[in-house]
């Protein structure tokens, strides 16, 4: 799931269970589902252990062939004989299906030869995802290890849903914060002045309700294959949207249905280029303005309706869903030139999708002419430690699976399924970690480390309102049936308007 992408929401439980139980197929978070085997097994009759088989991805990107699918086997962990005294803890995810599933329980494996005294209890979350875990956080009864997300955090924060876990992690062995990728007021406490610093502060720090997990980041595509057979040029980092827009006028081909370039993904696509143009955050300091749109952000999305309407190098919406065909989406159809995207995090579930159809590759984020600089956006879910944790006494055990989840589990993340972008850097100092397929996946790290990468600002008690207020008056407006500057200005006013009521609830809770 692009864990910020509330418009997407929906997700179906399929059959089964993760971990001790097996593994539960789930349609995740807007992606295309993609049929896999399950593997069901029995846990002892006295307790719920990891599974004894388990299928992976094991094969490292470095040994796989560049134009393959990852090859699944079959591996058992050797038996480990299980200590006096047993702690169990519920966890709960919507990870356990595709190359994130298999994340989940290669962890939930390794986990268990590490810690065979703690028992882990997953809860696969089904139906929607959102509901599902504020109706658990308001009746009380969440597992003490949550799939969690920055504005839920948010939404609850002062009720004792989650517990800040400082004094825990800082007695643990390995715990590092300046290992990690950080944006406040995600998991940690860091106030309105954090939400609106620029640059943003980067090392984490405030009161810790969790563990960093599953990262997301925009950045940019292209088909090798096409680009060559056409003759057109590779990205570069001297590339400009003039540059963009000149090799995807030269790729589209109305007869062949071959498009330039896709124009539709909100934060993957045209807010980056609002950054590139401009613009500093979403939300001005005191969350009075939406500033998406100022100092020069209404470049970005007007460039990006410009694609569509005026230039028809990129595919309308009607058009690009009957194009995406059994791949998902028209790039990986292979008829796209170049892609900004938040497949570049996720190729985990475009390598078997496109296969040895054609060959692909991260590049660099083309930068906006008068600016000469490249935008991008980033967010994050984390493992939040809940209330159940604290009052069922198991929080060292429950601090001690996420900080696996967290750090372990991310190498596996980068180098074989890449299935979400690591939080954790030393993930990436792996030669798979940068194996192919598709090349250039160097460029995914070069994205966040970036110092003045811009976060969603999470900081608000109902984030997700604010946030699908907005958005209807700008996909109308990229269906055509607006103008690019009247949607625009319909979206600064119901997002300011939301904004007014946000301050008054912030003001009611005692927050500024």
């Amino acid at each position: 799931m692009d864990p910020m992408s509330p418009i997407m929401t929906r997700r179906r439980l399929l059959a089964g269970a993760v971990g001790a139980a097996g593994v539960t197929v789930l349609a995740a978070c807007g992606e295309t589902q993609i049929e896999e085997k399950t593997v069901p097994t029995a846990a002892p009759a006295e307790k719920a252990v990891a599974a004894e088989t388990v299928v992976t991805a094991e094969t490292p990107a470095a040994a796989r062939v560049e134009t393959a699918a990852p090859v699944e086997q079959v591996v058992t962990p050797e038996p480990v004989a299980p200590r006096a005294e047993l702690e169990e803890i519920r966890f709960a995810t919507d990870h356990v299906s595709g190359p994130r599933g298999r994340a989940t329980q290669w962890g939930l494996q390794q986990f268990f030869q590490k810690a065979p005294n703690i028992v882990v209890q997953v809860e696969p979350i089904g139906g929607d995802y959102w509901d599902a875990l504020s109706i658990q956080a308001a009746a009380g009864s969440l597992a003490e290890l949550v799939l969690w997300d920055g504005w839920l955090f948010n939404q609850w924060r002062g009720e004792g849903i989650t517990v800040p876990i400082n004094d825990t992690v800082n007695k643990m062995p390995g715990w590092d914060p300046d290992e990690y990728y950080w944006m406040p007021n995600i998991y940690t406490e860091n106030g309105e002045a954090a939400d609106h610093q620029w640059p943003p502060p980067t090392r984490l720090e405030g009161p810790q309700h969790g563990f960093s997990y599953q990262g997301w980041t925009a950045g940019f595509l292209y088909n090798i294959t096409m680009v060559e057979r056409l003759g057109l040029g590779a990205p570069t980092e001297d590339w400009t949207w003039n540059d963009l827009l000149e090799n995807s006028m030269k790729a589209r081909d109305p007869e062949a249905d071959l498009y330039g370039i896709d124009a539709i993904d909100r934060e993957k696509m045209w807010m980056p280029l609002c950054f590139s143009a401009g613009a500093t955050l979403l939300r001005g300091e005191g969350d009075v303005d939406f500033t998406m749109f100022d100092d020069g952000g209404d470049e970005g999305f007007q460039f990006t309706w410009d694609l569509i309407h005026t230039h028809d190098v990129a595919p309308p919406p009607e058009v690009r869903k009957q194009l995406s065909g059994e791949f998902g989406t028209v790039f990986e159809a292979g008829k796209q030139a170049y892609w900004m995207s938040g497949r570049v995090y996720t190729v985990g579930f475009g390598v078997p999708r496109i296969q040895d159809r054609f060959a692909w590759s991260l590049g660099p984020v083309p930068k906006n002419p008068r600016t000469n600089y490249h935008g991008n956006i980033w967010g994050e879910q984390y493992h939040a430690v809940t209330n159940g944790a604290h009052a069922r006494g198991t929080l060292e055990a429950t601090a001690e699976l996420g900080h696996f989840l967290g750090t372990d589990v991310q190498r596996r993340v980068a180098e074989v399924d890449r299935g979400h972008l690591p939080m954790w850097k030393p993930a990436f100092d792996t030669a798979n970690a940068t194996a192919p397929p598709p090349q250039g996946m160097e460029w995914l790290q070069k994205y966040v480390d970036r110092p003045d990468m811009r976060h969603y600002q999470a900081r608000l008690p109902f984030w997700v309102e604010w946030w699908l207020v907005w958005g209807p008056p700008l996909d109308k407006a990229m269906l055509g049936e607006t103008s690019a500057e009247e949607g625009m200005r319909e979206a600064k006013r119901l997002a300011e308007q939301n904004q007014a009521k946000q301050i008054e609830e912030m003001k009611s809770r005692g927050w500024i």
